[in-house]
């Protein structure tokens, strides 16, 4: 199990996975230059909410919705959700 660290989020920790006793496990950061991740720069406050939605791609391991309230992929700071599929060792598997 592991941890996840969005380096733009702004006042925001959420243990991606935690042991039963409560402890984070070992931490993983995820940035615009993370393997399978997508592209993003500081200014599209990519971070800004992060979630866990659960199994979305049916391979055992929970994945995530990540915030990126500025982005201009569809036009100027129109903002957008990176779900990110996560491999079980804490990398990236893919990203939409």
């Amino acid at each position: 199990m592991f941890g996840v660290m969005i380096p733009g989020a702004l006042y925001v920790s959420l243990p991606y996975a935690s042991a039963a006793d409560g402890d984070i496990k070992p931490t993983v950061e995820i940035n615009s230059s993370t393997t399978n991740c997508s592209a993003f720069t500081h200014a599209d406050g990519f971070g800004v909410s992060v979630a866990s939605i659960g199994d979305l791609d049916g391979d055992g391991v929970d994945d995530l919705a990540v915030g990126a309230a500025s982005d201009d992929g569809g036009d100027s700071d129109r903002g957008a959700v990176h779900i990110i599929f996560m491999n079980t060792d804490g990398s990236v598997d893919s990203t939409v």
